[in-house]
């Protein structure tokens, strides 16, 4: 993510995107799905607390310990999903934007939740994605056929691509 993109992004979106993408298969017909719900989550929210959706979004869950809340990697894949996966609203959706923008530009997490209001309709609506069945992601086998071409490269060129790729990262 940093790599294609030079934008900060808070832990817990970081932590939820490699939750969604642990669940990757790669099915035989060439096919590949993801962000499927991890199996146990209904018991690892009642064993280690249910999304203190507050606490993430204005960050306060990584310097303050919770008496409610023990931080996994399910709880990052349940956040993570509902903004990236479900079917947000637009209000949702413009808030999130607004957030995510606000933490690109250096404000702090707390300063970017903000564009929630007070996070009590956020906390209900992510309460209530917690208890529905979720969707996942699935691709279909691609119908092109590809032959890729193999270019040996002299020294010298092969030298200017890494320069070329090496200026990007």
């Amino acid at each position: 993510m940093i790599h294609y993109a030079a934008v900060a992004y808070p832990r817990w979106y970081f932590d939820g995107i490699g939750a969604i993408f642990s669940t990757v298969v790669f099915k035989h017909d060439g096919s590949v799905e993801y962000g499927q719900q991890p199996i146990g989550l209904a018991a690892v929210l009642r064993a280690y607390g249910r999304l203190d959706t507050a606490a993430v979004m204005t960050g306060s869950y990584l310097h303050t310990p919770s008496k409610r809340m023990d931080w996994t990697p399910y709880h990052a894949w349940l956040l993570t999903h509902f903004f990236v996966m479900s079917r947000l609203n637009a209000a949702d959706q413009k808030q999130f934007g607004q957030y995510m923008a606000a933490v690109g530009r250096g404000e702090t997490m707390a300063q970017a939740a903000q564009a929630f209001g007070t996070l009590v309709q956020l906390r209900r609506e992510v309460r209530a994605y917690a208890g529905l069945p979720h969707e996942y992601a699935k691709t279909v086998k691609s119908t092109t056929d590809y032959a890729p071409t193999v270019t040996p490269l002299t020294q010298p060129a092969a030298e200017a691509m890494l320069k070329r790729v090496a200026g990007r990262g």
